[in-house]
């Protein structure tokens, strides 16, 4: 049986007063995440095909946006099936990432994560040509991806 996500230990700082709509913190210990990839630039993986599935399951339900102040991870080690032009199975470990104001309307951002595997495997140029084009869906990503951190 495949995991798609796990973890050690998870650790929420909020205020209660803010609660349900801002959490200030969440750090995330010894992760492991998969990903695989259904085309080139994963765009279509198996975290996009989970997501539509929750999104049917809550159509028509209230929604009120939840957002995460800083969302980190001491280590990540992150599974890939498939990855464009890393085809097969590769496993990068990541040390040290933040992603700041992650928001429940725009889901975990696995995107922000593909790309982070692709720039810890040297290539982070050519992903950023590709990815940054006028209009391309994945411009503001980018944008927003430049702020986090990682080792």
């Amino acid at each position: 049986k495949r995991v798609a996500f796990q973890a050690k230990k998870i650790v929420a700082s909020y205020q209660k007063e803010r609660l349900p709509g801002r959490i200030d913190r969440v750090l995330v210990s010894d992760a492991y995440l998969h990903i695989s990839c259904d085309n080139p630039l994963c765009t279509e993986n198996n975290w996009t095909k989970m997501m539509q599935k929750i999104s049917k399951k809550e159509a028509g339900a209230p929604k009120q946006e939840v957002v995460i102040g800083d969302l980190s991870f001491d280590h990540l080690t992150i599974a890939s099936e498939n990855l464009g032009i890393l085809p097969g199975s590769k496993e990068i470990k990541l040390s040290n990432l933040h992603f700041k104001n992650v928001s429940s309307q725009n889901g975990f951002p696995i995107q922000q994560l593909i790309i982070k595997v692709f720039r810890s495997a040297g290539i982070k140029n050519l992903m950023e040509d590709v990815f940054d084009k006028k209009g391309s869906i994945f411009q503001q990503m980018i944008k927003g991806m430049r702020e986090d951190r990682y080792d």
